[in-house]
Order: structure tokens, then sequence, then C-alpha cells
């Protein structure tokens, strides 16, 4: 995966101005197989604002560089009817090949896990599943 450069101005960086919680919080989401990385820089302990941003500028900064690329998630549609997808559950996450038709206005779905059949033998199935369907179709309206 690319890694964009590091980040500026106030990105993953919330200001927390409550009653009793005043601060700087420093957040980065990573994704599925990733945990989330969380920092709270209280203004009670440095003193003012301006210190607080600057060691929790200081802290991403230094955090970021540590933190591995974070995934990119994508549909990979094929335009023919069926595409590979990703789902997740529990937080693990399977890929998929999905096939898709339509019959009599109705629309059906059909999907082969990668994990169960493999990349090349789930989609090759997508694929017949899909002309199967839509050739019986075919020969149907004649």
């Amino acid at each position: 995966m690319k890694k964009t450069g590091p980040p500026t101005s106030m990105k993953y960086i919330s200001r927390m101005d409550y009653n009793k919680v005043k601060g700087y919080q420093v957040r980065f989401g990573q994704g599925i197989n990733c945990k989330n990385v969380c920092r709270f820089f209280s203004k009670v302990e440095f003193g003012t604002w301006k210190k607080t941003l600057i060691v929790a500028k200081a802290w991403r900064g230094k955090t970021w560089k540590t933190l591995p690329p974070k995934r990119i998630y994508r549909n990979y549609c094929t335009g023919r009817g069926y595409h590979f997808t990703y789902k997740r559950k529990m937080g693990v996450e399977y890929g998929y090949w999905v096939a898709t038709w339509n019959l009599n206005g109705k629309k059906f779905r059909r999907s082969f896990s990668v994990s169960k059949y493999g990349t090349r033998k789930a989609k090759r199935m997508a694929m017949v599943i899909r002309e199967k369907n839509t050739q019986h179709h075919k020969d149907r309206r004649g």
C-alpha cells in the first residue's frame, strides 16, 4: 500500500473543550485489521492551548511514521455481471466473487467465498452461474 505524506495542520487532531475535559485528542483510524491509535493531551498538564497543541502535533508526527499504511477497500467491478468485493464479520475480512443477474424483472445475486473455493475457482463459479442464468432467461424469451 502506498502511504501519503505526513499529516498537516489539524488533521487527526480534535480540540476537546468541555466542562471538565480540556485539551487535544489525536486519533488515527487504521481500518479493519489494525487497532485505532488514540491519545489525549490535557491543557492542565501543559498549561496553555498553544503548548498543548504543539505537543499533540509532535506526537502525531512521530506516531504517524510508525503506523502501517491504511488499507483501501474497493469493489472490483468487471462490468459483466460479476464482481469482487470484501465483507467483514467479527473484525475479519473475507473476499467474495459475486454474480448478479435479472430474471423477469427480479434481481438475483449469488456470492462465492475466496477462502472456501480459492480466487480463481470462486471467480469462475460466479461467471458460470451468471452465464447459466442469463442464457436460461434468453432461451425462455425465445
